[in-house]
């Protein structure tokens, strides 16, 4: 009786120590150093560095950790990447300050010399943070639709049409940095989205916060709108607004 009663508790360590440790299947996807490394460690790997910005006192951001980022799915996805939390207030303040990180969490996607291509705002459950990410690590980013844009500004039109992400892109870069430039991005996408009012309203915004020959070029562009005239070319946007470059 006394062999059984010791099986039965020895079965129970083990089912608990099973538990505890997740059966040995999980593995963690974070980098434990910093940025610097991160970055050449991307670069060696051919890759993309996703840094969390997050707090201590951010509930949202507890609950990425314990929705989001437990996900085996999530964490599968994560080791095709360098991945990397940052403590917005302690070991990562400068690498918040010079991509612009105004709320949290915020979720930073970088090439390997540390320019960003995209970012995610907020809390995402484990599906659509997913598939974020597999739409950005397939070159489906901001900063790629700029510059097709930039490239070809009649591809505006196809955009508009067939690729509600792209204003949806826009409208995320626009809310966390109004430079006119993005500004202008946005008008343009919603002005051939058929949204004629809105994009006249921030065109002439972009318009008020310029100066010089882009306050001329803003405002031409907000008449034209008024007029119901194709959209010529746009002036170059290639940086991630929020980021700090030098």
């Amino acid at each position: 009786m006394q062999s059984w009663k010791t099986a039965v508790v020895a079965a129970g360590v083990v089912a608990f120590i099973l538990v505890f440790s997740g059966c040995g299947d999980r593995s963690d996807p974070w980098l434990d150093a910093d940025l610097e490394s991160a970055l050449e460690e991307a670069g060696e790997r051919g890759t993309l560095v996703m840094v969390d910005f997050k707090t201590e006192w951010c509930t949202w951001c507890k609950r990425l950790d314990r929705d989001t980022f437990s996900d085996p799915e999530v964490i599968t996805e994560l080791e095709e990447l360098v991945a990397l939390q940052l403590d917005a207030e302690k070991e990562g303040v400068d690498a918040a300050e010079k991509y612009g990180i105004r709320s949290f969490p915020t979720i930073v996607f970088l090439d390997a010399a540390g320019h960003e291509i995209d970012r995610i705002l907020g809390y995402m459950p484990p599906d659509a943070f997913l598939a974020e990410v597999q739409r950005i690590r397939a070159g489906d980013t901001f900063n790629a639709c700029l510059a097709r844009l930039n490239e070809d500004p009649s591809d505006l039109e196809a955009l508009g049409r067939e690729n509600q992400a792209a204003i949806a892109m826009a409208q995320e870069a626009y809310d966390v940095d109004r430079e006119p430039g993005v500004g202008d991005t946005l008008a343009r996408l919603l002005y051939v989205d058929g949204k004629v009012d809105e994009a006249i309203e921030i065109e002439t915004r972009a318009a008020d916060g310029s100066d010089g020959r882009s306050a001329e070029e803003f405002a031409a562009v907000v008449e034209m709108m008024r007029s119901g005239e194709d959209l010529g070319d746009r002036p170059s946007f290639e940086d991630f607004p929020g980021e700090k470059r030098g």
